[in-house]
This record gives C-alpha cells, sequence and structure tokens, in this order.
C-alpha cells in the first residue's frame, strides 16, 4: 500500500499540470492537418488501447488466482499479517478478515490498472505527436510572421540544420548507430 501511495503522489500533488498536459495534446498545436499525421496518432491510439486491456486482463487474471489461493491453503490467509486475535480460531473471524484484506488488494490492483497505463500512454502519445508533427512543420504551422526578424532568422537558420540528421560520433572514427552496436556485441 506504501508503493501505491508513493506511486499516487504526483497524481494528487500535480492533478491540474496533468490535466492542463492532457488538455494540451488536444490544442491547435498538435492539430493533424495531413493524413500521415492522422495514422501515426490512430497507431499510438490504438497501441495503448491494446496494452491498457492486456494489463487490465492480466491484472484481472491475476487478481482473481491470488483470491482463490484460499482454496487450497488449508484455513491460511493469502498474506502473513499480525492481527489481535487468531483469525483462523473461528470461521466469521476468518471470512471478515480475507474480505478485508482482499477488499485491500482489489482496490490497489483496480488502481494501478488506471494509473500505470495512463502514464506510458501519456508519454507514446506525446511521442506520436512529436513523431508525427515534424519539427520543420510545428515551426512553420507556428506565429512565425510575428516575430521580430532577428527571431525570423533564427528560424529560418534552425529549420534548414534540422534537415540533416544528427550523428553521434565516437572520437571522430565511426557513428554510434545500432549497427554499430550489434557489431560491437558479436565481435
Amino acid at each position: 500500500m506504501a508503493f501505491f501511495t508513493i506511486k499516487l503522489f504526483p497524481f494528487i500533488r500535480s492533478g491540474s499540470k496533468i490535466k492542463l498536459c492532457i488538455n494540451y495534446l488536444d490544442s491547435s498545436y498538435f492539430a493533424m492537418f495531413r493524413k500521415d499525421q492522422k495514422k501515426v496518432i490512430e497507431e499510438c491510439v490504438n497501441v495503448n488501447r491494446r496494452n491498457s486491456m492486456v494489463f487490465f486482463v492480466g491484472v484481472i487474471v491475476s487478481l482473481g488466482l491470488w483470491n482463490l489461493t484460499v482454496l487450497w491453503r488449508d484455513n491460511k490467509l493469502p498474506l502473513n499479517l499480525w492481527v489481535p486475535f487468531s483469525p483462523t480460531e473461528n470461521i466469521m473471524n476468518f471470512c471478515i478478515v480475507y474480505l478485508i484484506i482482499t477488499i485491500g488488494i482489489t482496490y490497489t490492483a483496480l488502481s494501478s490498472v488506471g494509473i500505470d497505463p495512463l502514464i506510458g500512454g501519456l508519454a507514446y502519445h506525446a511521442s506520436g505527436q512529436m513523431r508525427s508533427n515534424l519539427l520543420i512543420t510545428s515551426v512553420y504551422m507556428g506565429n512565425w510572421y510575428e516575430y521580430d526578424i532577428k527571431s525570423k532568422k533564427a528560424l529560418i537558420i534552425f529549420m534548414e540544420s534540422s534537415k540533416r540528421p544528427m550523428i553521434a560520433v565516437a572520437g571522430k572514427l565511426f557513428e554510434l548507430s545500432l549497427g554499430t552496436f550489434v557489431t560491437i556485441l558479436v565481435d
């Protein structure tokens, strides 16, 4: 439960900022102007839905199996815990303690189903937005015509330099890429 509270704390503390971030993804800055942009965003949404559903089904199955462990544990609780009385002494005590444990675990599991996919989904959706809106297009779609002359010149330089890919080079000998990484691993 403490781990869940730690995970939930940023949502409690920064709830308004998270809502603003979610609403920002629907703003005109991220509007889709081309078919390829729409395709990328739809792909991101579908992947997020699929991942959320897989996670939800996995949690429900795990939760169901965990709750059924009482059937083959011979009147032992599914968790070792201390209570001021013996829960196995009386069937009513056992049922009450088991119900309280089950409610707590179910609440935590279902809350995680809501929070964990949200975090990953927001990051994936934002990266999809960035992938679909090329930097040059984003700059062009902005209000660049209202900028001063110095900023306009800087934007032109920025747009032209962003056309060339950035390649990280190790010691001016070879580029750092997936191909060189695989070559290093194989050798």
